[in-house]
């Protein structure tokens, strides 16, 4: 009797710890430990102000040749420095995400005005003005790293999160200069 009822509970918190970490897996970016885009999407959503909310995308610059030059473990390694470093940079009700390959959203339930977002969107950039590490144990291996930003404000750039999220998409990855910073040479 008491194998059977071993057995029992063993099963039942082997499944309740195979559901936990499903869940985890859906929501989360698995390199990065990130929210994934369709979390950061709804937690967006949950927190948004049709008058203020905005979204930033940071978009790394050329890392398809970092991964081609130094590997793509180093490559993984800048992208998990990156997530850390945005993270480090986030005030409180902001949200980060990994939204794609080299892209990570950042979302500010309020944006008081555009030159707040300006300095917000500035904040994160400042990140960058540091060489990213790759994760070496003594921390003497590190690249610089650069990136574009482009950020979306409610509601002059969209009704909704996504408008803001596909107009900050946008322009991160655009040409001009209009609504994009670019760092560390901003």
């Amino acid at each position: 009797y008491v194998e059977v009822l071993a057995s029992f509970f063993a099963a039942h918190f082997q499944q309740r710890w195979q559901s936990t970490r499903i869940g985890h897996q859906l929501e989360h970016d698995s390199l990065t430990g990130l929210w994934n885009r369709s979390r950061f999407r709804s937690l967006s959503r949950a927190a948004f102000d049709p008058q203020s909310s905005a979204i930033a995308v940071v978009d790394l610059v050329q890392l398809h040749a970092l991964n081609e030059k130094y590997g793509h473990i180093n490559g993984d390694a800048v992208m998990v420095e990156v997530a850390a470093a945005l993270t480090g940079a986030a005030q409180d009700g902001e949200i980060v995400a990994r939204v794609g390959g080299d892209q990570y959203g950042i979302f500010f339930p309020s944006a008081p005005s555009r030159e707040w977002l300006l300095e917000s969107v500035r904040r994160f950039g400042n990140v960058f003005s540091a060489e990213m590490g790759l994760g070496d144990r003594e921390g003497k291996d590190s690249l610089p790293v650069a990136a574009r930003i482009g950020y979306a404000r409610a509601p002059e750039d969209g009704a909704n999160v996504d408008d803001l999220l596909l107009r900050a998409e946008g322009r991160a990855r655009a040409s001009s200069q209009a609504d994009r910073l670019v760092f560390p040479n901003s």
